[in-house]
């Protein structure tokens, strides 16, 4: 984990290669706080949450940072039978499939489309 001012190129290149990311706070106790505009919107998006999050320091939770986006490796699909898709991907240690399955979900839905389910 590291901070940046502003982003040259080759952080870009970086981020665009999925080699690093933009992380979210795990709140807790002894994390070092963002800065300039990042530590705004984190301690607005905290806000709500600071009772939940006095008690993780006091229960000594060490805080930590999550990385805010991942890239699902070697995805197939298949149709078992019109009602049933099976998805097979891997993911990097820490991450959920249930996350993916979600984003999966919310982008066909957002988009209006209808799944192309064979007949």
């Amino acid at each position: 984990v590291f901070a940046i001012e502003a982003p040259d190129a080759t952080l870009l290149q970086r981020l665009a290669a999925f080699d690093i990311h933009p992380s979210g706070p795990l709140p807790g106790r002894a994390q070092q706080p963002p800065t300039a505009d990042c530590a705004v919107l984190e301690l607005a998006a905290l806000a709500a949450l600071s009772p939940l999050i006095s008690g993780l320091v006091e229960a000594r939770v060490e805080a930590a940072r999550r990385p805010l986006r991942l890239r699902p490796v070697a995805m197939q699909w298949q149709w078992l039978d019109r009602g049933m898709l099976e998805l097979s991907f891997e993911l990097p240690a820490g991450s959920y499939a249930t996350s993916v399955v979600r984003e999966l979900c919310d982008a066909r839905d957002a988009s209006g489309a209808d799944l192309q389910v064979p007949a």
